[in-house]
């Protein structure tokens, strides 16, 4: 009897175990989230191959600025609240090398930026408001 009890409570850990749910992710080089697999116990796994648009946000001498979509295949977009014609604001994009892709010196409330006719990989966008100045890291799929 403790034979077959046993050897049943050991068959049903081994069953659970392999039976777990999980979630995995990968990253590339640069620390970015690629890709996510979901594993549901008695399931299939579903593989999902989408990383979440993020819109990043930031305030600059009373200026909100939001940049989207990031990671981006092409056109970026960014915001500038609140921005006056009395009031100078520049984007600039420059790759890891340091040459510079993009200048807008004049920049608006709303600027779309095709990244289109560049290589995939990271980029360094600089945003300038009366002296003060942000960074972020883009990144082109």
């Amino acid at each position: 009897m403790k034979i077959t009890l046993l050897s049943f409570v050991m068959s049903l850990i081994s069953v659970i175990s392999f039976s777990q749910n999980y979630i995995s992710f990968e990253y590339d080089d640069a620390g970015n989230r690629t890709d996510r697999l979901i594993s549901i116990a008695s399931t299939k796994s579903a593989y999902v191959a989408d990383v979440e648009t993020e819109v990043f946000s930031e305030t600059l001498e009373e200026l909100n600025f939001k940049m989207y979509p990031n990671p981006t295949k092409g056109e970026l977009t960014v915001e500038i609240e609140n921005l006056t014609g009395e009031t100078n604001a520049s984007i600039s994009i420059y790759d890891l090398q340091g040459r510079q892709i993009y200048n807008n010196s004049n920049a608006s409330a709303t600027n779309a930026i095709d990244l289109s006719n560049h290589s995939p990989g990271t980029y360094i966008m600089i945003l300038k408001v009366a002296n003060k100045t942000r960074e972020w890291k883009i990144v082109k799929e």
